[in-house]
């Protein structure tokens, strides 16, 4: 076990209770364990069905707790990470971690958790790492989250959280990393939803956003990841990044994307890497960057690319020195007898041949008035 965390168990459910947590100078929450012996430097009622170790210097949970345990007392002001995954949790009542103030990062997984409570979070003011996933919570606690002024990094997975309030997470202005995941009821993003973060990462995949956040990123200047992959984003509109002049890498995977118009990342001028593999693009034209000068890396595999003269850019001969394409290689879907062929496969003749684009002939107007 590492010093001052308790780790990921397998663990038998107790019989049909719920498990409500305290913590403070003393941690107070339900176990389940293995083990029949009382852990050592710690007493154990069997009426109660506890377990004290109170004011015992202890620097990490200790082995041994009854499996029929159902309140544990423990001293760890020293405590720098807590993991409390897989227990049964409710609630977070208010100060359940106070006076823990040297905890650095806490993770809240694979409980039945309904309800945090407003000042739960209270005293953690050297928090940083905050992990909350696979629990019943179907709103965010933003009242809880702002007593968090050190938080850095924020995941939340696994949610049945359907929508986002302006100002979502107010007064967490540390934060520079957001993991949204595995929400599969959301399906929007107002655009004050992450108003007031300083952002650097922002995650947001396996949801059900279908239109592009452009409203609600404008508001994220200083981000240099974004990954929106596995949503239902169809289309990416000219403007609708805005300026994310930071930005380093964008990642589009999986999100049934069927178009991405011309000069719709102008505003990314520091974009290295974009990965719009396996989606439903039929091209992605040079227009779509301004200019790609800075990209480096481009996934666009898995997309049933028609190989015109949109293409021609991408081909060996054409495209930037700097840029490399990378994870599955594209291929065509059309024109047919390019159908199947790699883009690196492409050169002459079959490149001047088939890669063409007929423009479009408009005739006089025949219609008598």
């Amino acid at each position: 076990m590492a010093e001052g965390m308790m780790g990921k168990k397998d663990m038998n459910p107790p019989a049909s209770h719920h498990c409500h947590l305290l913590l403070g100078g003393a941690l107070l929450l339900l176990l389940v364990s293995s083990g029949l012996s009382c852990p050592a430097r710690c007493e154990c009622s069997a009426q109660s069905k506890s377990v004290s170790c109170h004011r015992k210097r202890l620097a990490s949970i200790p082995e041994g707790i009854p499996i029929e345990s159902r309140v544990l007392d423990l001293s760890l002001t020293n405590l720098t990470r807590l993991d409390l995954s897989h227990n049964r949790l409710v609630v977070l009542l208010d100060h359940a971690f106070q006076d823990l103030r040297r905890l650095s990062s806490l993770e809240v997984g694979d409980n039945e958790l309904v309800f945090v409570s407003q000042r739960a979070f209270t005293g953690l003011l050297g928090l940083q790492s905050l992990t909350l996933e696979r629990s019943n919570l179907t709103v965010i606690p933003t009242d809880a989250l702002a007593h968090l002024h050190s938080l850095v990094e924020l995941r939340m997975r696994h949610l049945s959280i359907s929508f986002l309030k302006p100002f979502s997470f107010k007064r967490l202005s540390r934060l520079r990393h957001l993991e949204i995941d595995y929400w599969p009821w959301l399906d929007t993003l107002p655009p004050l939803s992450l108003h007031g973060l300083n952002l650097t990462s922002l995650y947001i995949t396996n949801t059900n956003l279908s239109a592009f956040p452009g409203a609600a990123l404008r508001s994220l200047p200083y981000l240099t990841h974004l990954n929106l992959s596995f949503c239902r984003i169809r289309h990416i509109q000219q403007g609708e990044l805005g300026e994310l002049p930071y930005l380093l890498e964008l990642r589009l995977q999986g999100s049934q994307l069927l178009s991405v118009e011309p000069f719709a990342f102008t505003g990314l001028k520091s974009l290295q890497l974009l990965d719009v593999s396996h989606n439903r693009l039929d091209s992605l034209e040079r227009e779509v960057f301004g200019s790609p000068d800075s990209l480096q890396r481009l996934c666009l595999g898995g997309n049933p690319l028609v190989c015109d003269c949109r293409m021609l850019w991408l081909l060996n001969s054409h495209k930037p020195p700097s840029l490399h394409i990378l994870d599955v290689q594209p291929e065509c879907s059309a024109p047919e007898h390019l159908h199947g062929k790699s883009l690196r496969e492409l050169r002459e003749p079959l490149v001047s041949r088939y890669m063409t684009c007929t423009k479009p002939r408009i005739g006089p107007n025949t219609h008598s008035s």
